[in-house]
């Protein structure tokens, strides 16, 4: 009988431990953030505030991120930025910036 509540016992700090690390597996994952430069000047990507990466003209460039709610902003060497919200999921997400003709 004792034998049977100690496995019993075992099991259940097991799976309680499972459970524990299920969240904080999740929080950690990671999906890729693509910004695509659609404009005539370079781009530097921040994400939350941190440099993520500069893109030349007509190219992109791949940021790994966690799977969440972030911020975006694009500024160009002359100094005109874009920003964006929102929720990457874990099959990522990407952002074409483009100039606004004048």
């Amino acid at each position: 009988m004792k034998r049977n509540t100690l496995l019993m016992l075992t099991l259940l700090l097991f799976l309680a431990s499972q459970l524990i690390a299920a969240p904080a597996a999740f929080a950690s994952a990671q999906a890729e953030f693509v910004l695509i430069n659609n404009t005539s000047q370079w781009l530097t990507l921040y994400v939350d505030g941190r440099k993520s990466c500069s893109v030349p003209p007509g190219d992109r460039c791949v940021d790994l991120i966690p799977v969440g709610n972030h911020s975006f902003k694009a500024v160009a060497t002359d100094g005109r930025s874009a920003s964006r919200e929102g929720y990457i999921p874990p099959e990522g997400r990407s952002w074409t910036v483009t100039e606004n003709q004048k």
